[in-house]
């Protein structure tokens, strides 16, 4: 019989305060001695957005994980983030420490609302950035719509990052959010262009007062065919909002809404401080909540 062996988890549903709502994570409690075929492999079992492993810590306030979709290890991810920030809150009754991530180093606060809910903030890895805008001919027949339902204003569309890179593509409104596919014929030039871990459209447009931004991931790289929460995305995209924005100071929050048109609504808080000519600080928030917990038996690598 292969060698195997035993390891905690729990699986959270992620921004939303709600179970069978927002996006799903399992975090493997303990991640000590697994290889990376290990983890990418048990990733791969859960079949979910992203799976987290907690890692030994050297230094109690910095305490190593590593994330996998089913196809990747990411450098960084937003709902990992905050799920496993809570779990770690609720195991070891702190309020603030520091995750280190393949990105570097990510600042957390939580709050707990009980024994099984709480709400977590972070500062991302890496400050924002973006490059030149991307042909939105190429970008609209990638996602199935005509040009004309894509904002085309000299910036957008274009990659943006801050810890993991996505291409960001802004339409007119939610009916053409909602007409958004990933096309057949997906030209992979756009990998050139940002295409690292997947295509964030949002609208401003909303219809809802409570939210400023409605969004979708489509993200072809990782396994995933459409993300219901990402985090790591919306921090991308309040960054470059704020980079983009002519006012040399300001302090602004969108509240995004993202899964809806999958029957998994998401809601991410993005904050953003500008000085003078320069964002200084993107922070992403939400709340997650526990929904199952159990032992998975993980074969032996080789």
């Amino acid at each position: 019989m292969a060698q195997v062996t035993k390891r905690e988890f729990v699986i959270l549903d992620v921004f939303t305060e709600q179970r069978f709502a927002g996006n799903q994570l399992a975090v493997v409690l303990d991640g000590d001695g697994l290889t990376t075929e290990e983890m990418q492999a048990t990733a791969r079992e859960f079949g979910f957005s992203e799976t987290s492993f907690i890692m030994p810590a050297e230094n109690p306030e910095h305490i190593p994980i590593r994330i996998f979709t089913p196809t990747i290890e990411m450098p960084f991810a937003g709902h990992p983030t905050i799920g496993t920030a809570i779990i770690i809150a609720m195991r070891e009754h702190r309020r603030e420490f520091i995750l280190v991530e393949r990105a570097g180093l990510v600042h957390v606060q939580t709050e707990l609302t009980n024994k099984e809910q709480g709400w977590a903030k972070f500062q991302p890895p890496a400050p924002p950035s973006h490059d030149q805008q991307v042909d939105a001919d190429i970008v609209a027949k990638a996602v199935s719509l005509p040009v004309d339902a894509l904002v085309n204003d000299g910036h957008l569309p274009c990659a943006a990052s801050c810890g993991a890179k996505f291409l960001i593509v802004e339409v007119r409104d939610l009916a053409s959010l909602a007409r958004a596919r990933l096309a057949h014929t997906f030209d992979h030039t756009l990998f050139a262009h940002g295409l690292d871990h997947g295509v964030y459209l949002f609208t401003r447009e909303t219809r809802e007062p409570a939210i400023d931004i409605r969004a979708r991931m489509l993200s072809p790289l990782d396994g995933i065919e459409e993300d219901p929460a990402t985090g790591s995305a919306a921090s991308a995209l309040a960054g470059l909002l704020a980079e983009l924005d002519p006012r040399p100071s300001l302090r602004l929050v969108w509240r995004i809404m993202q899964g809806y048109e999958m029957g998994r609504t998401s809601i991410i808080d993005t904050y953003v401080e500008k000085s003078p000519g320069e964002t200084v600080r993107v922070q992403v928030a939400g709340s997650a909540i526990l929904t199952m917990e159990g032992q998975i038996t993980i074969p032996k690598a080789g």
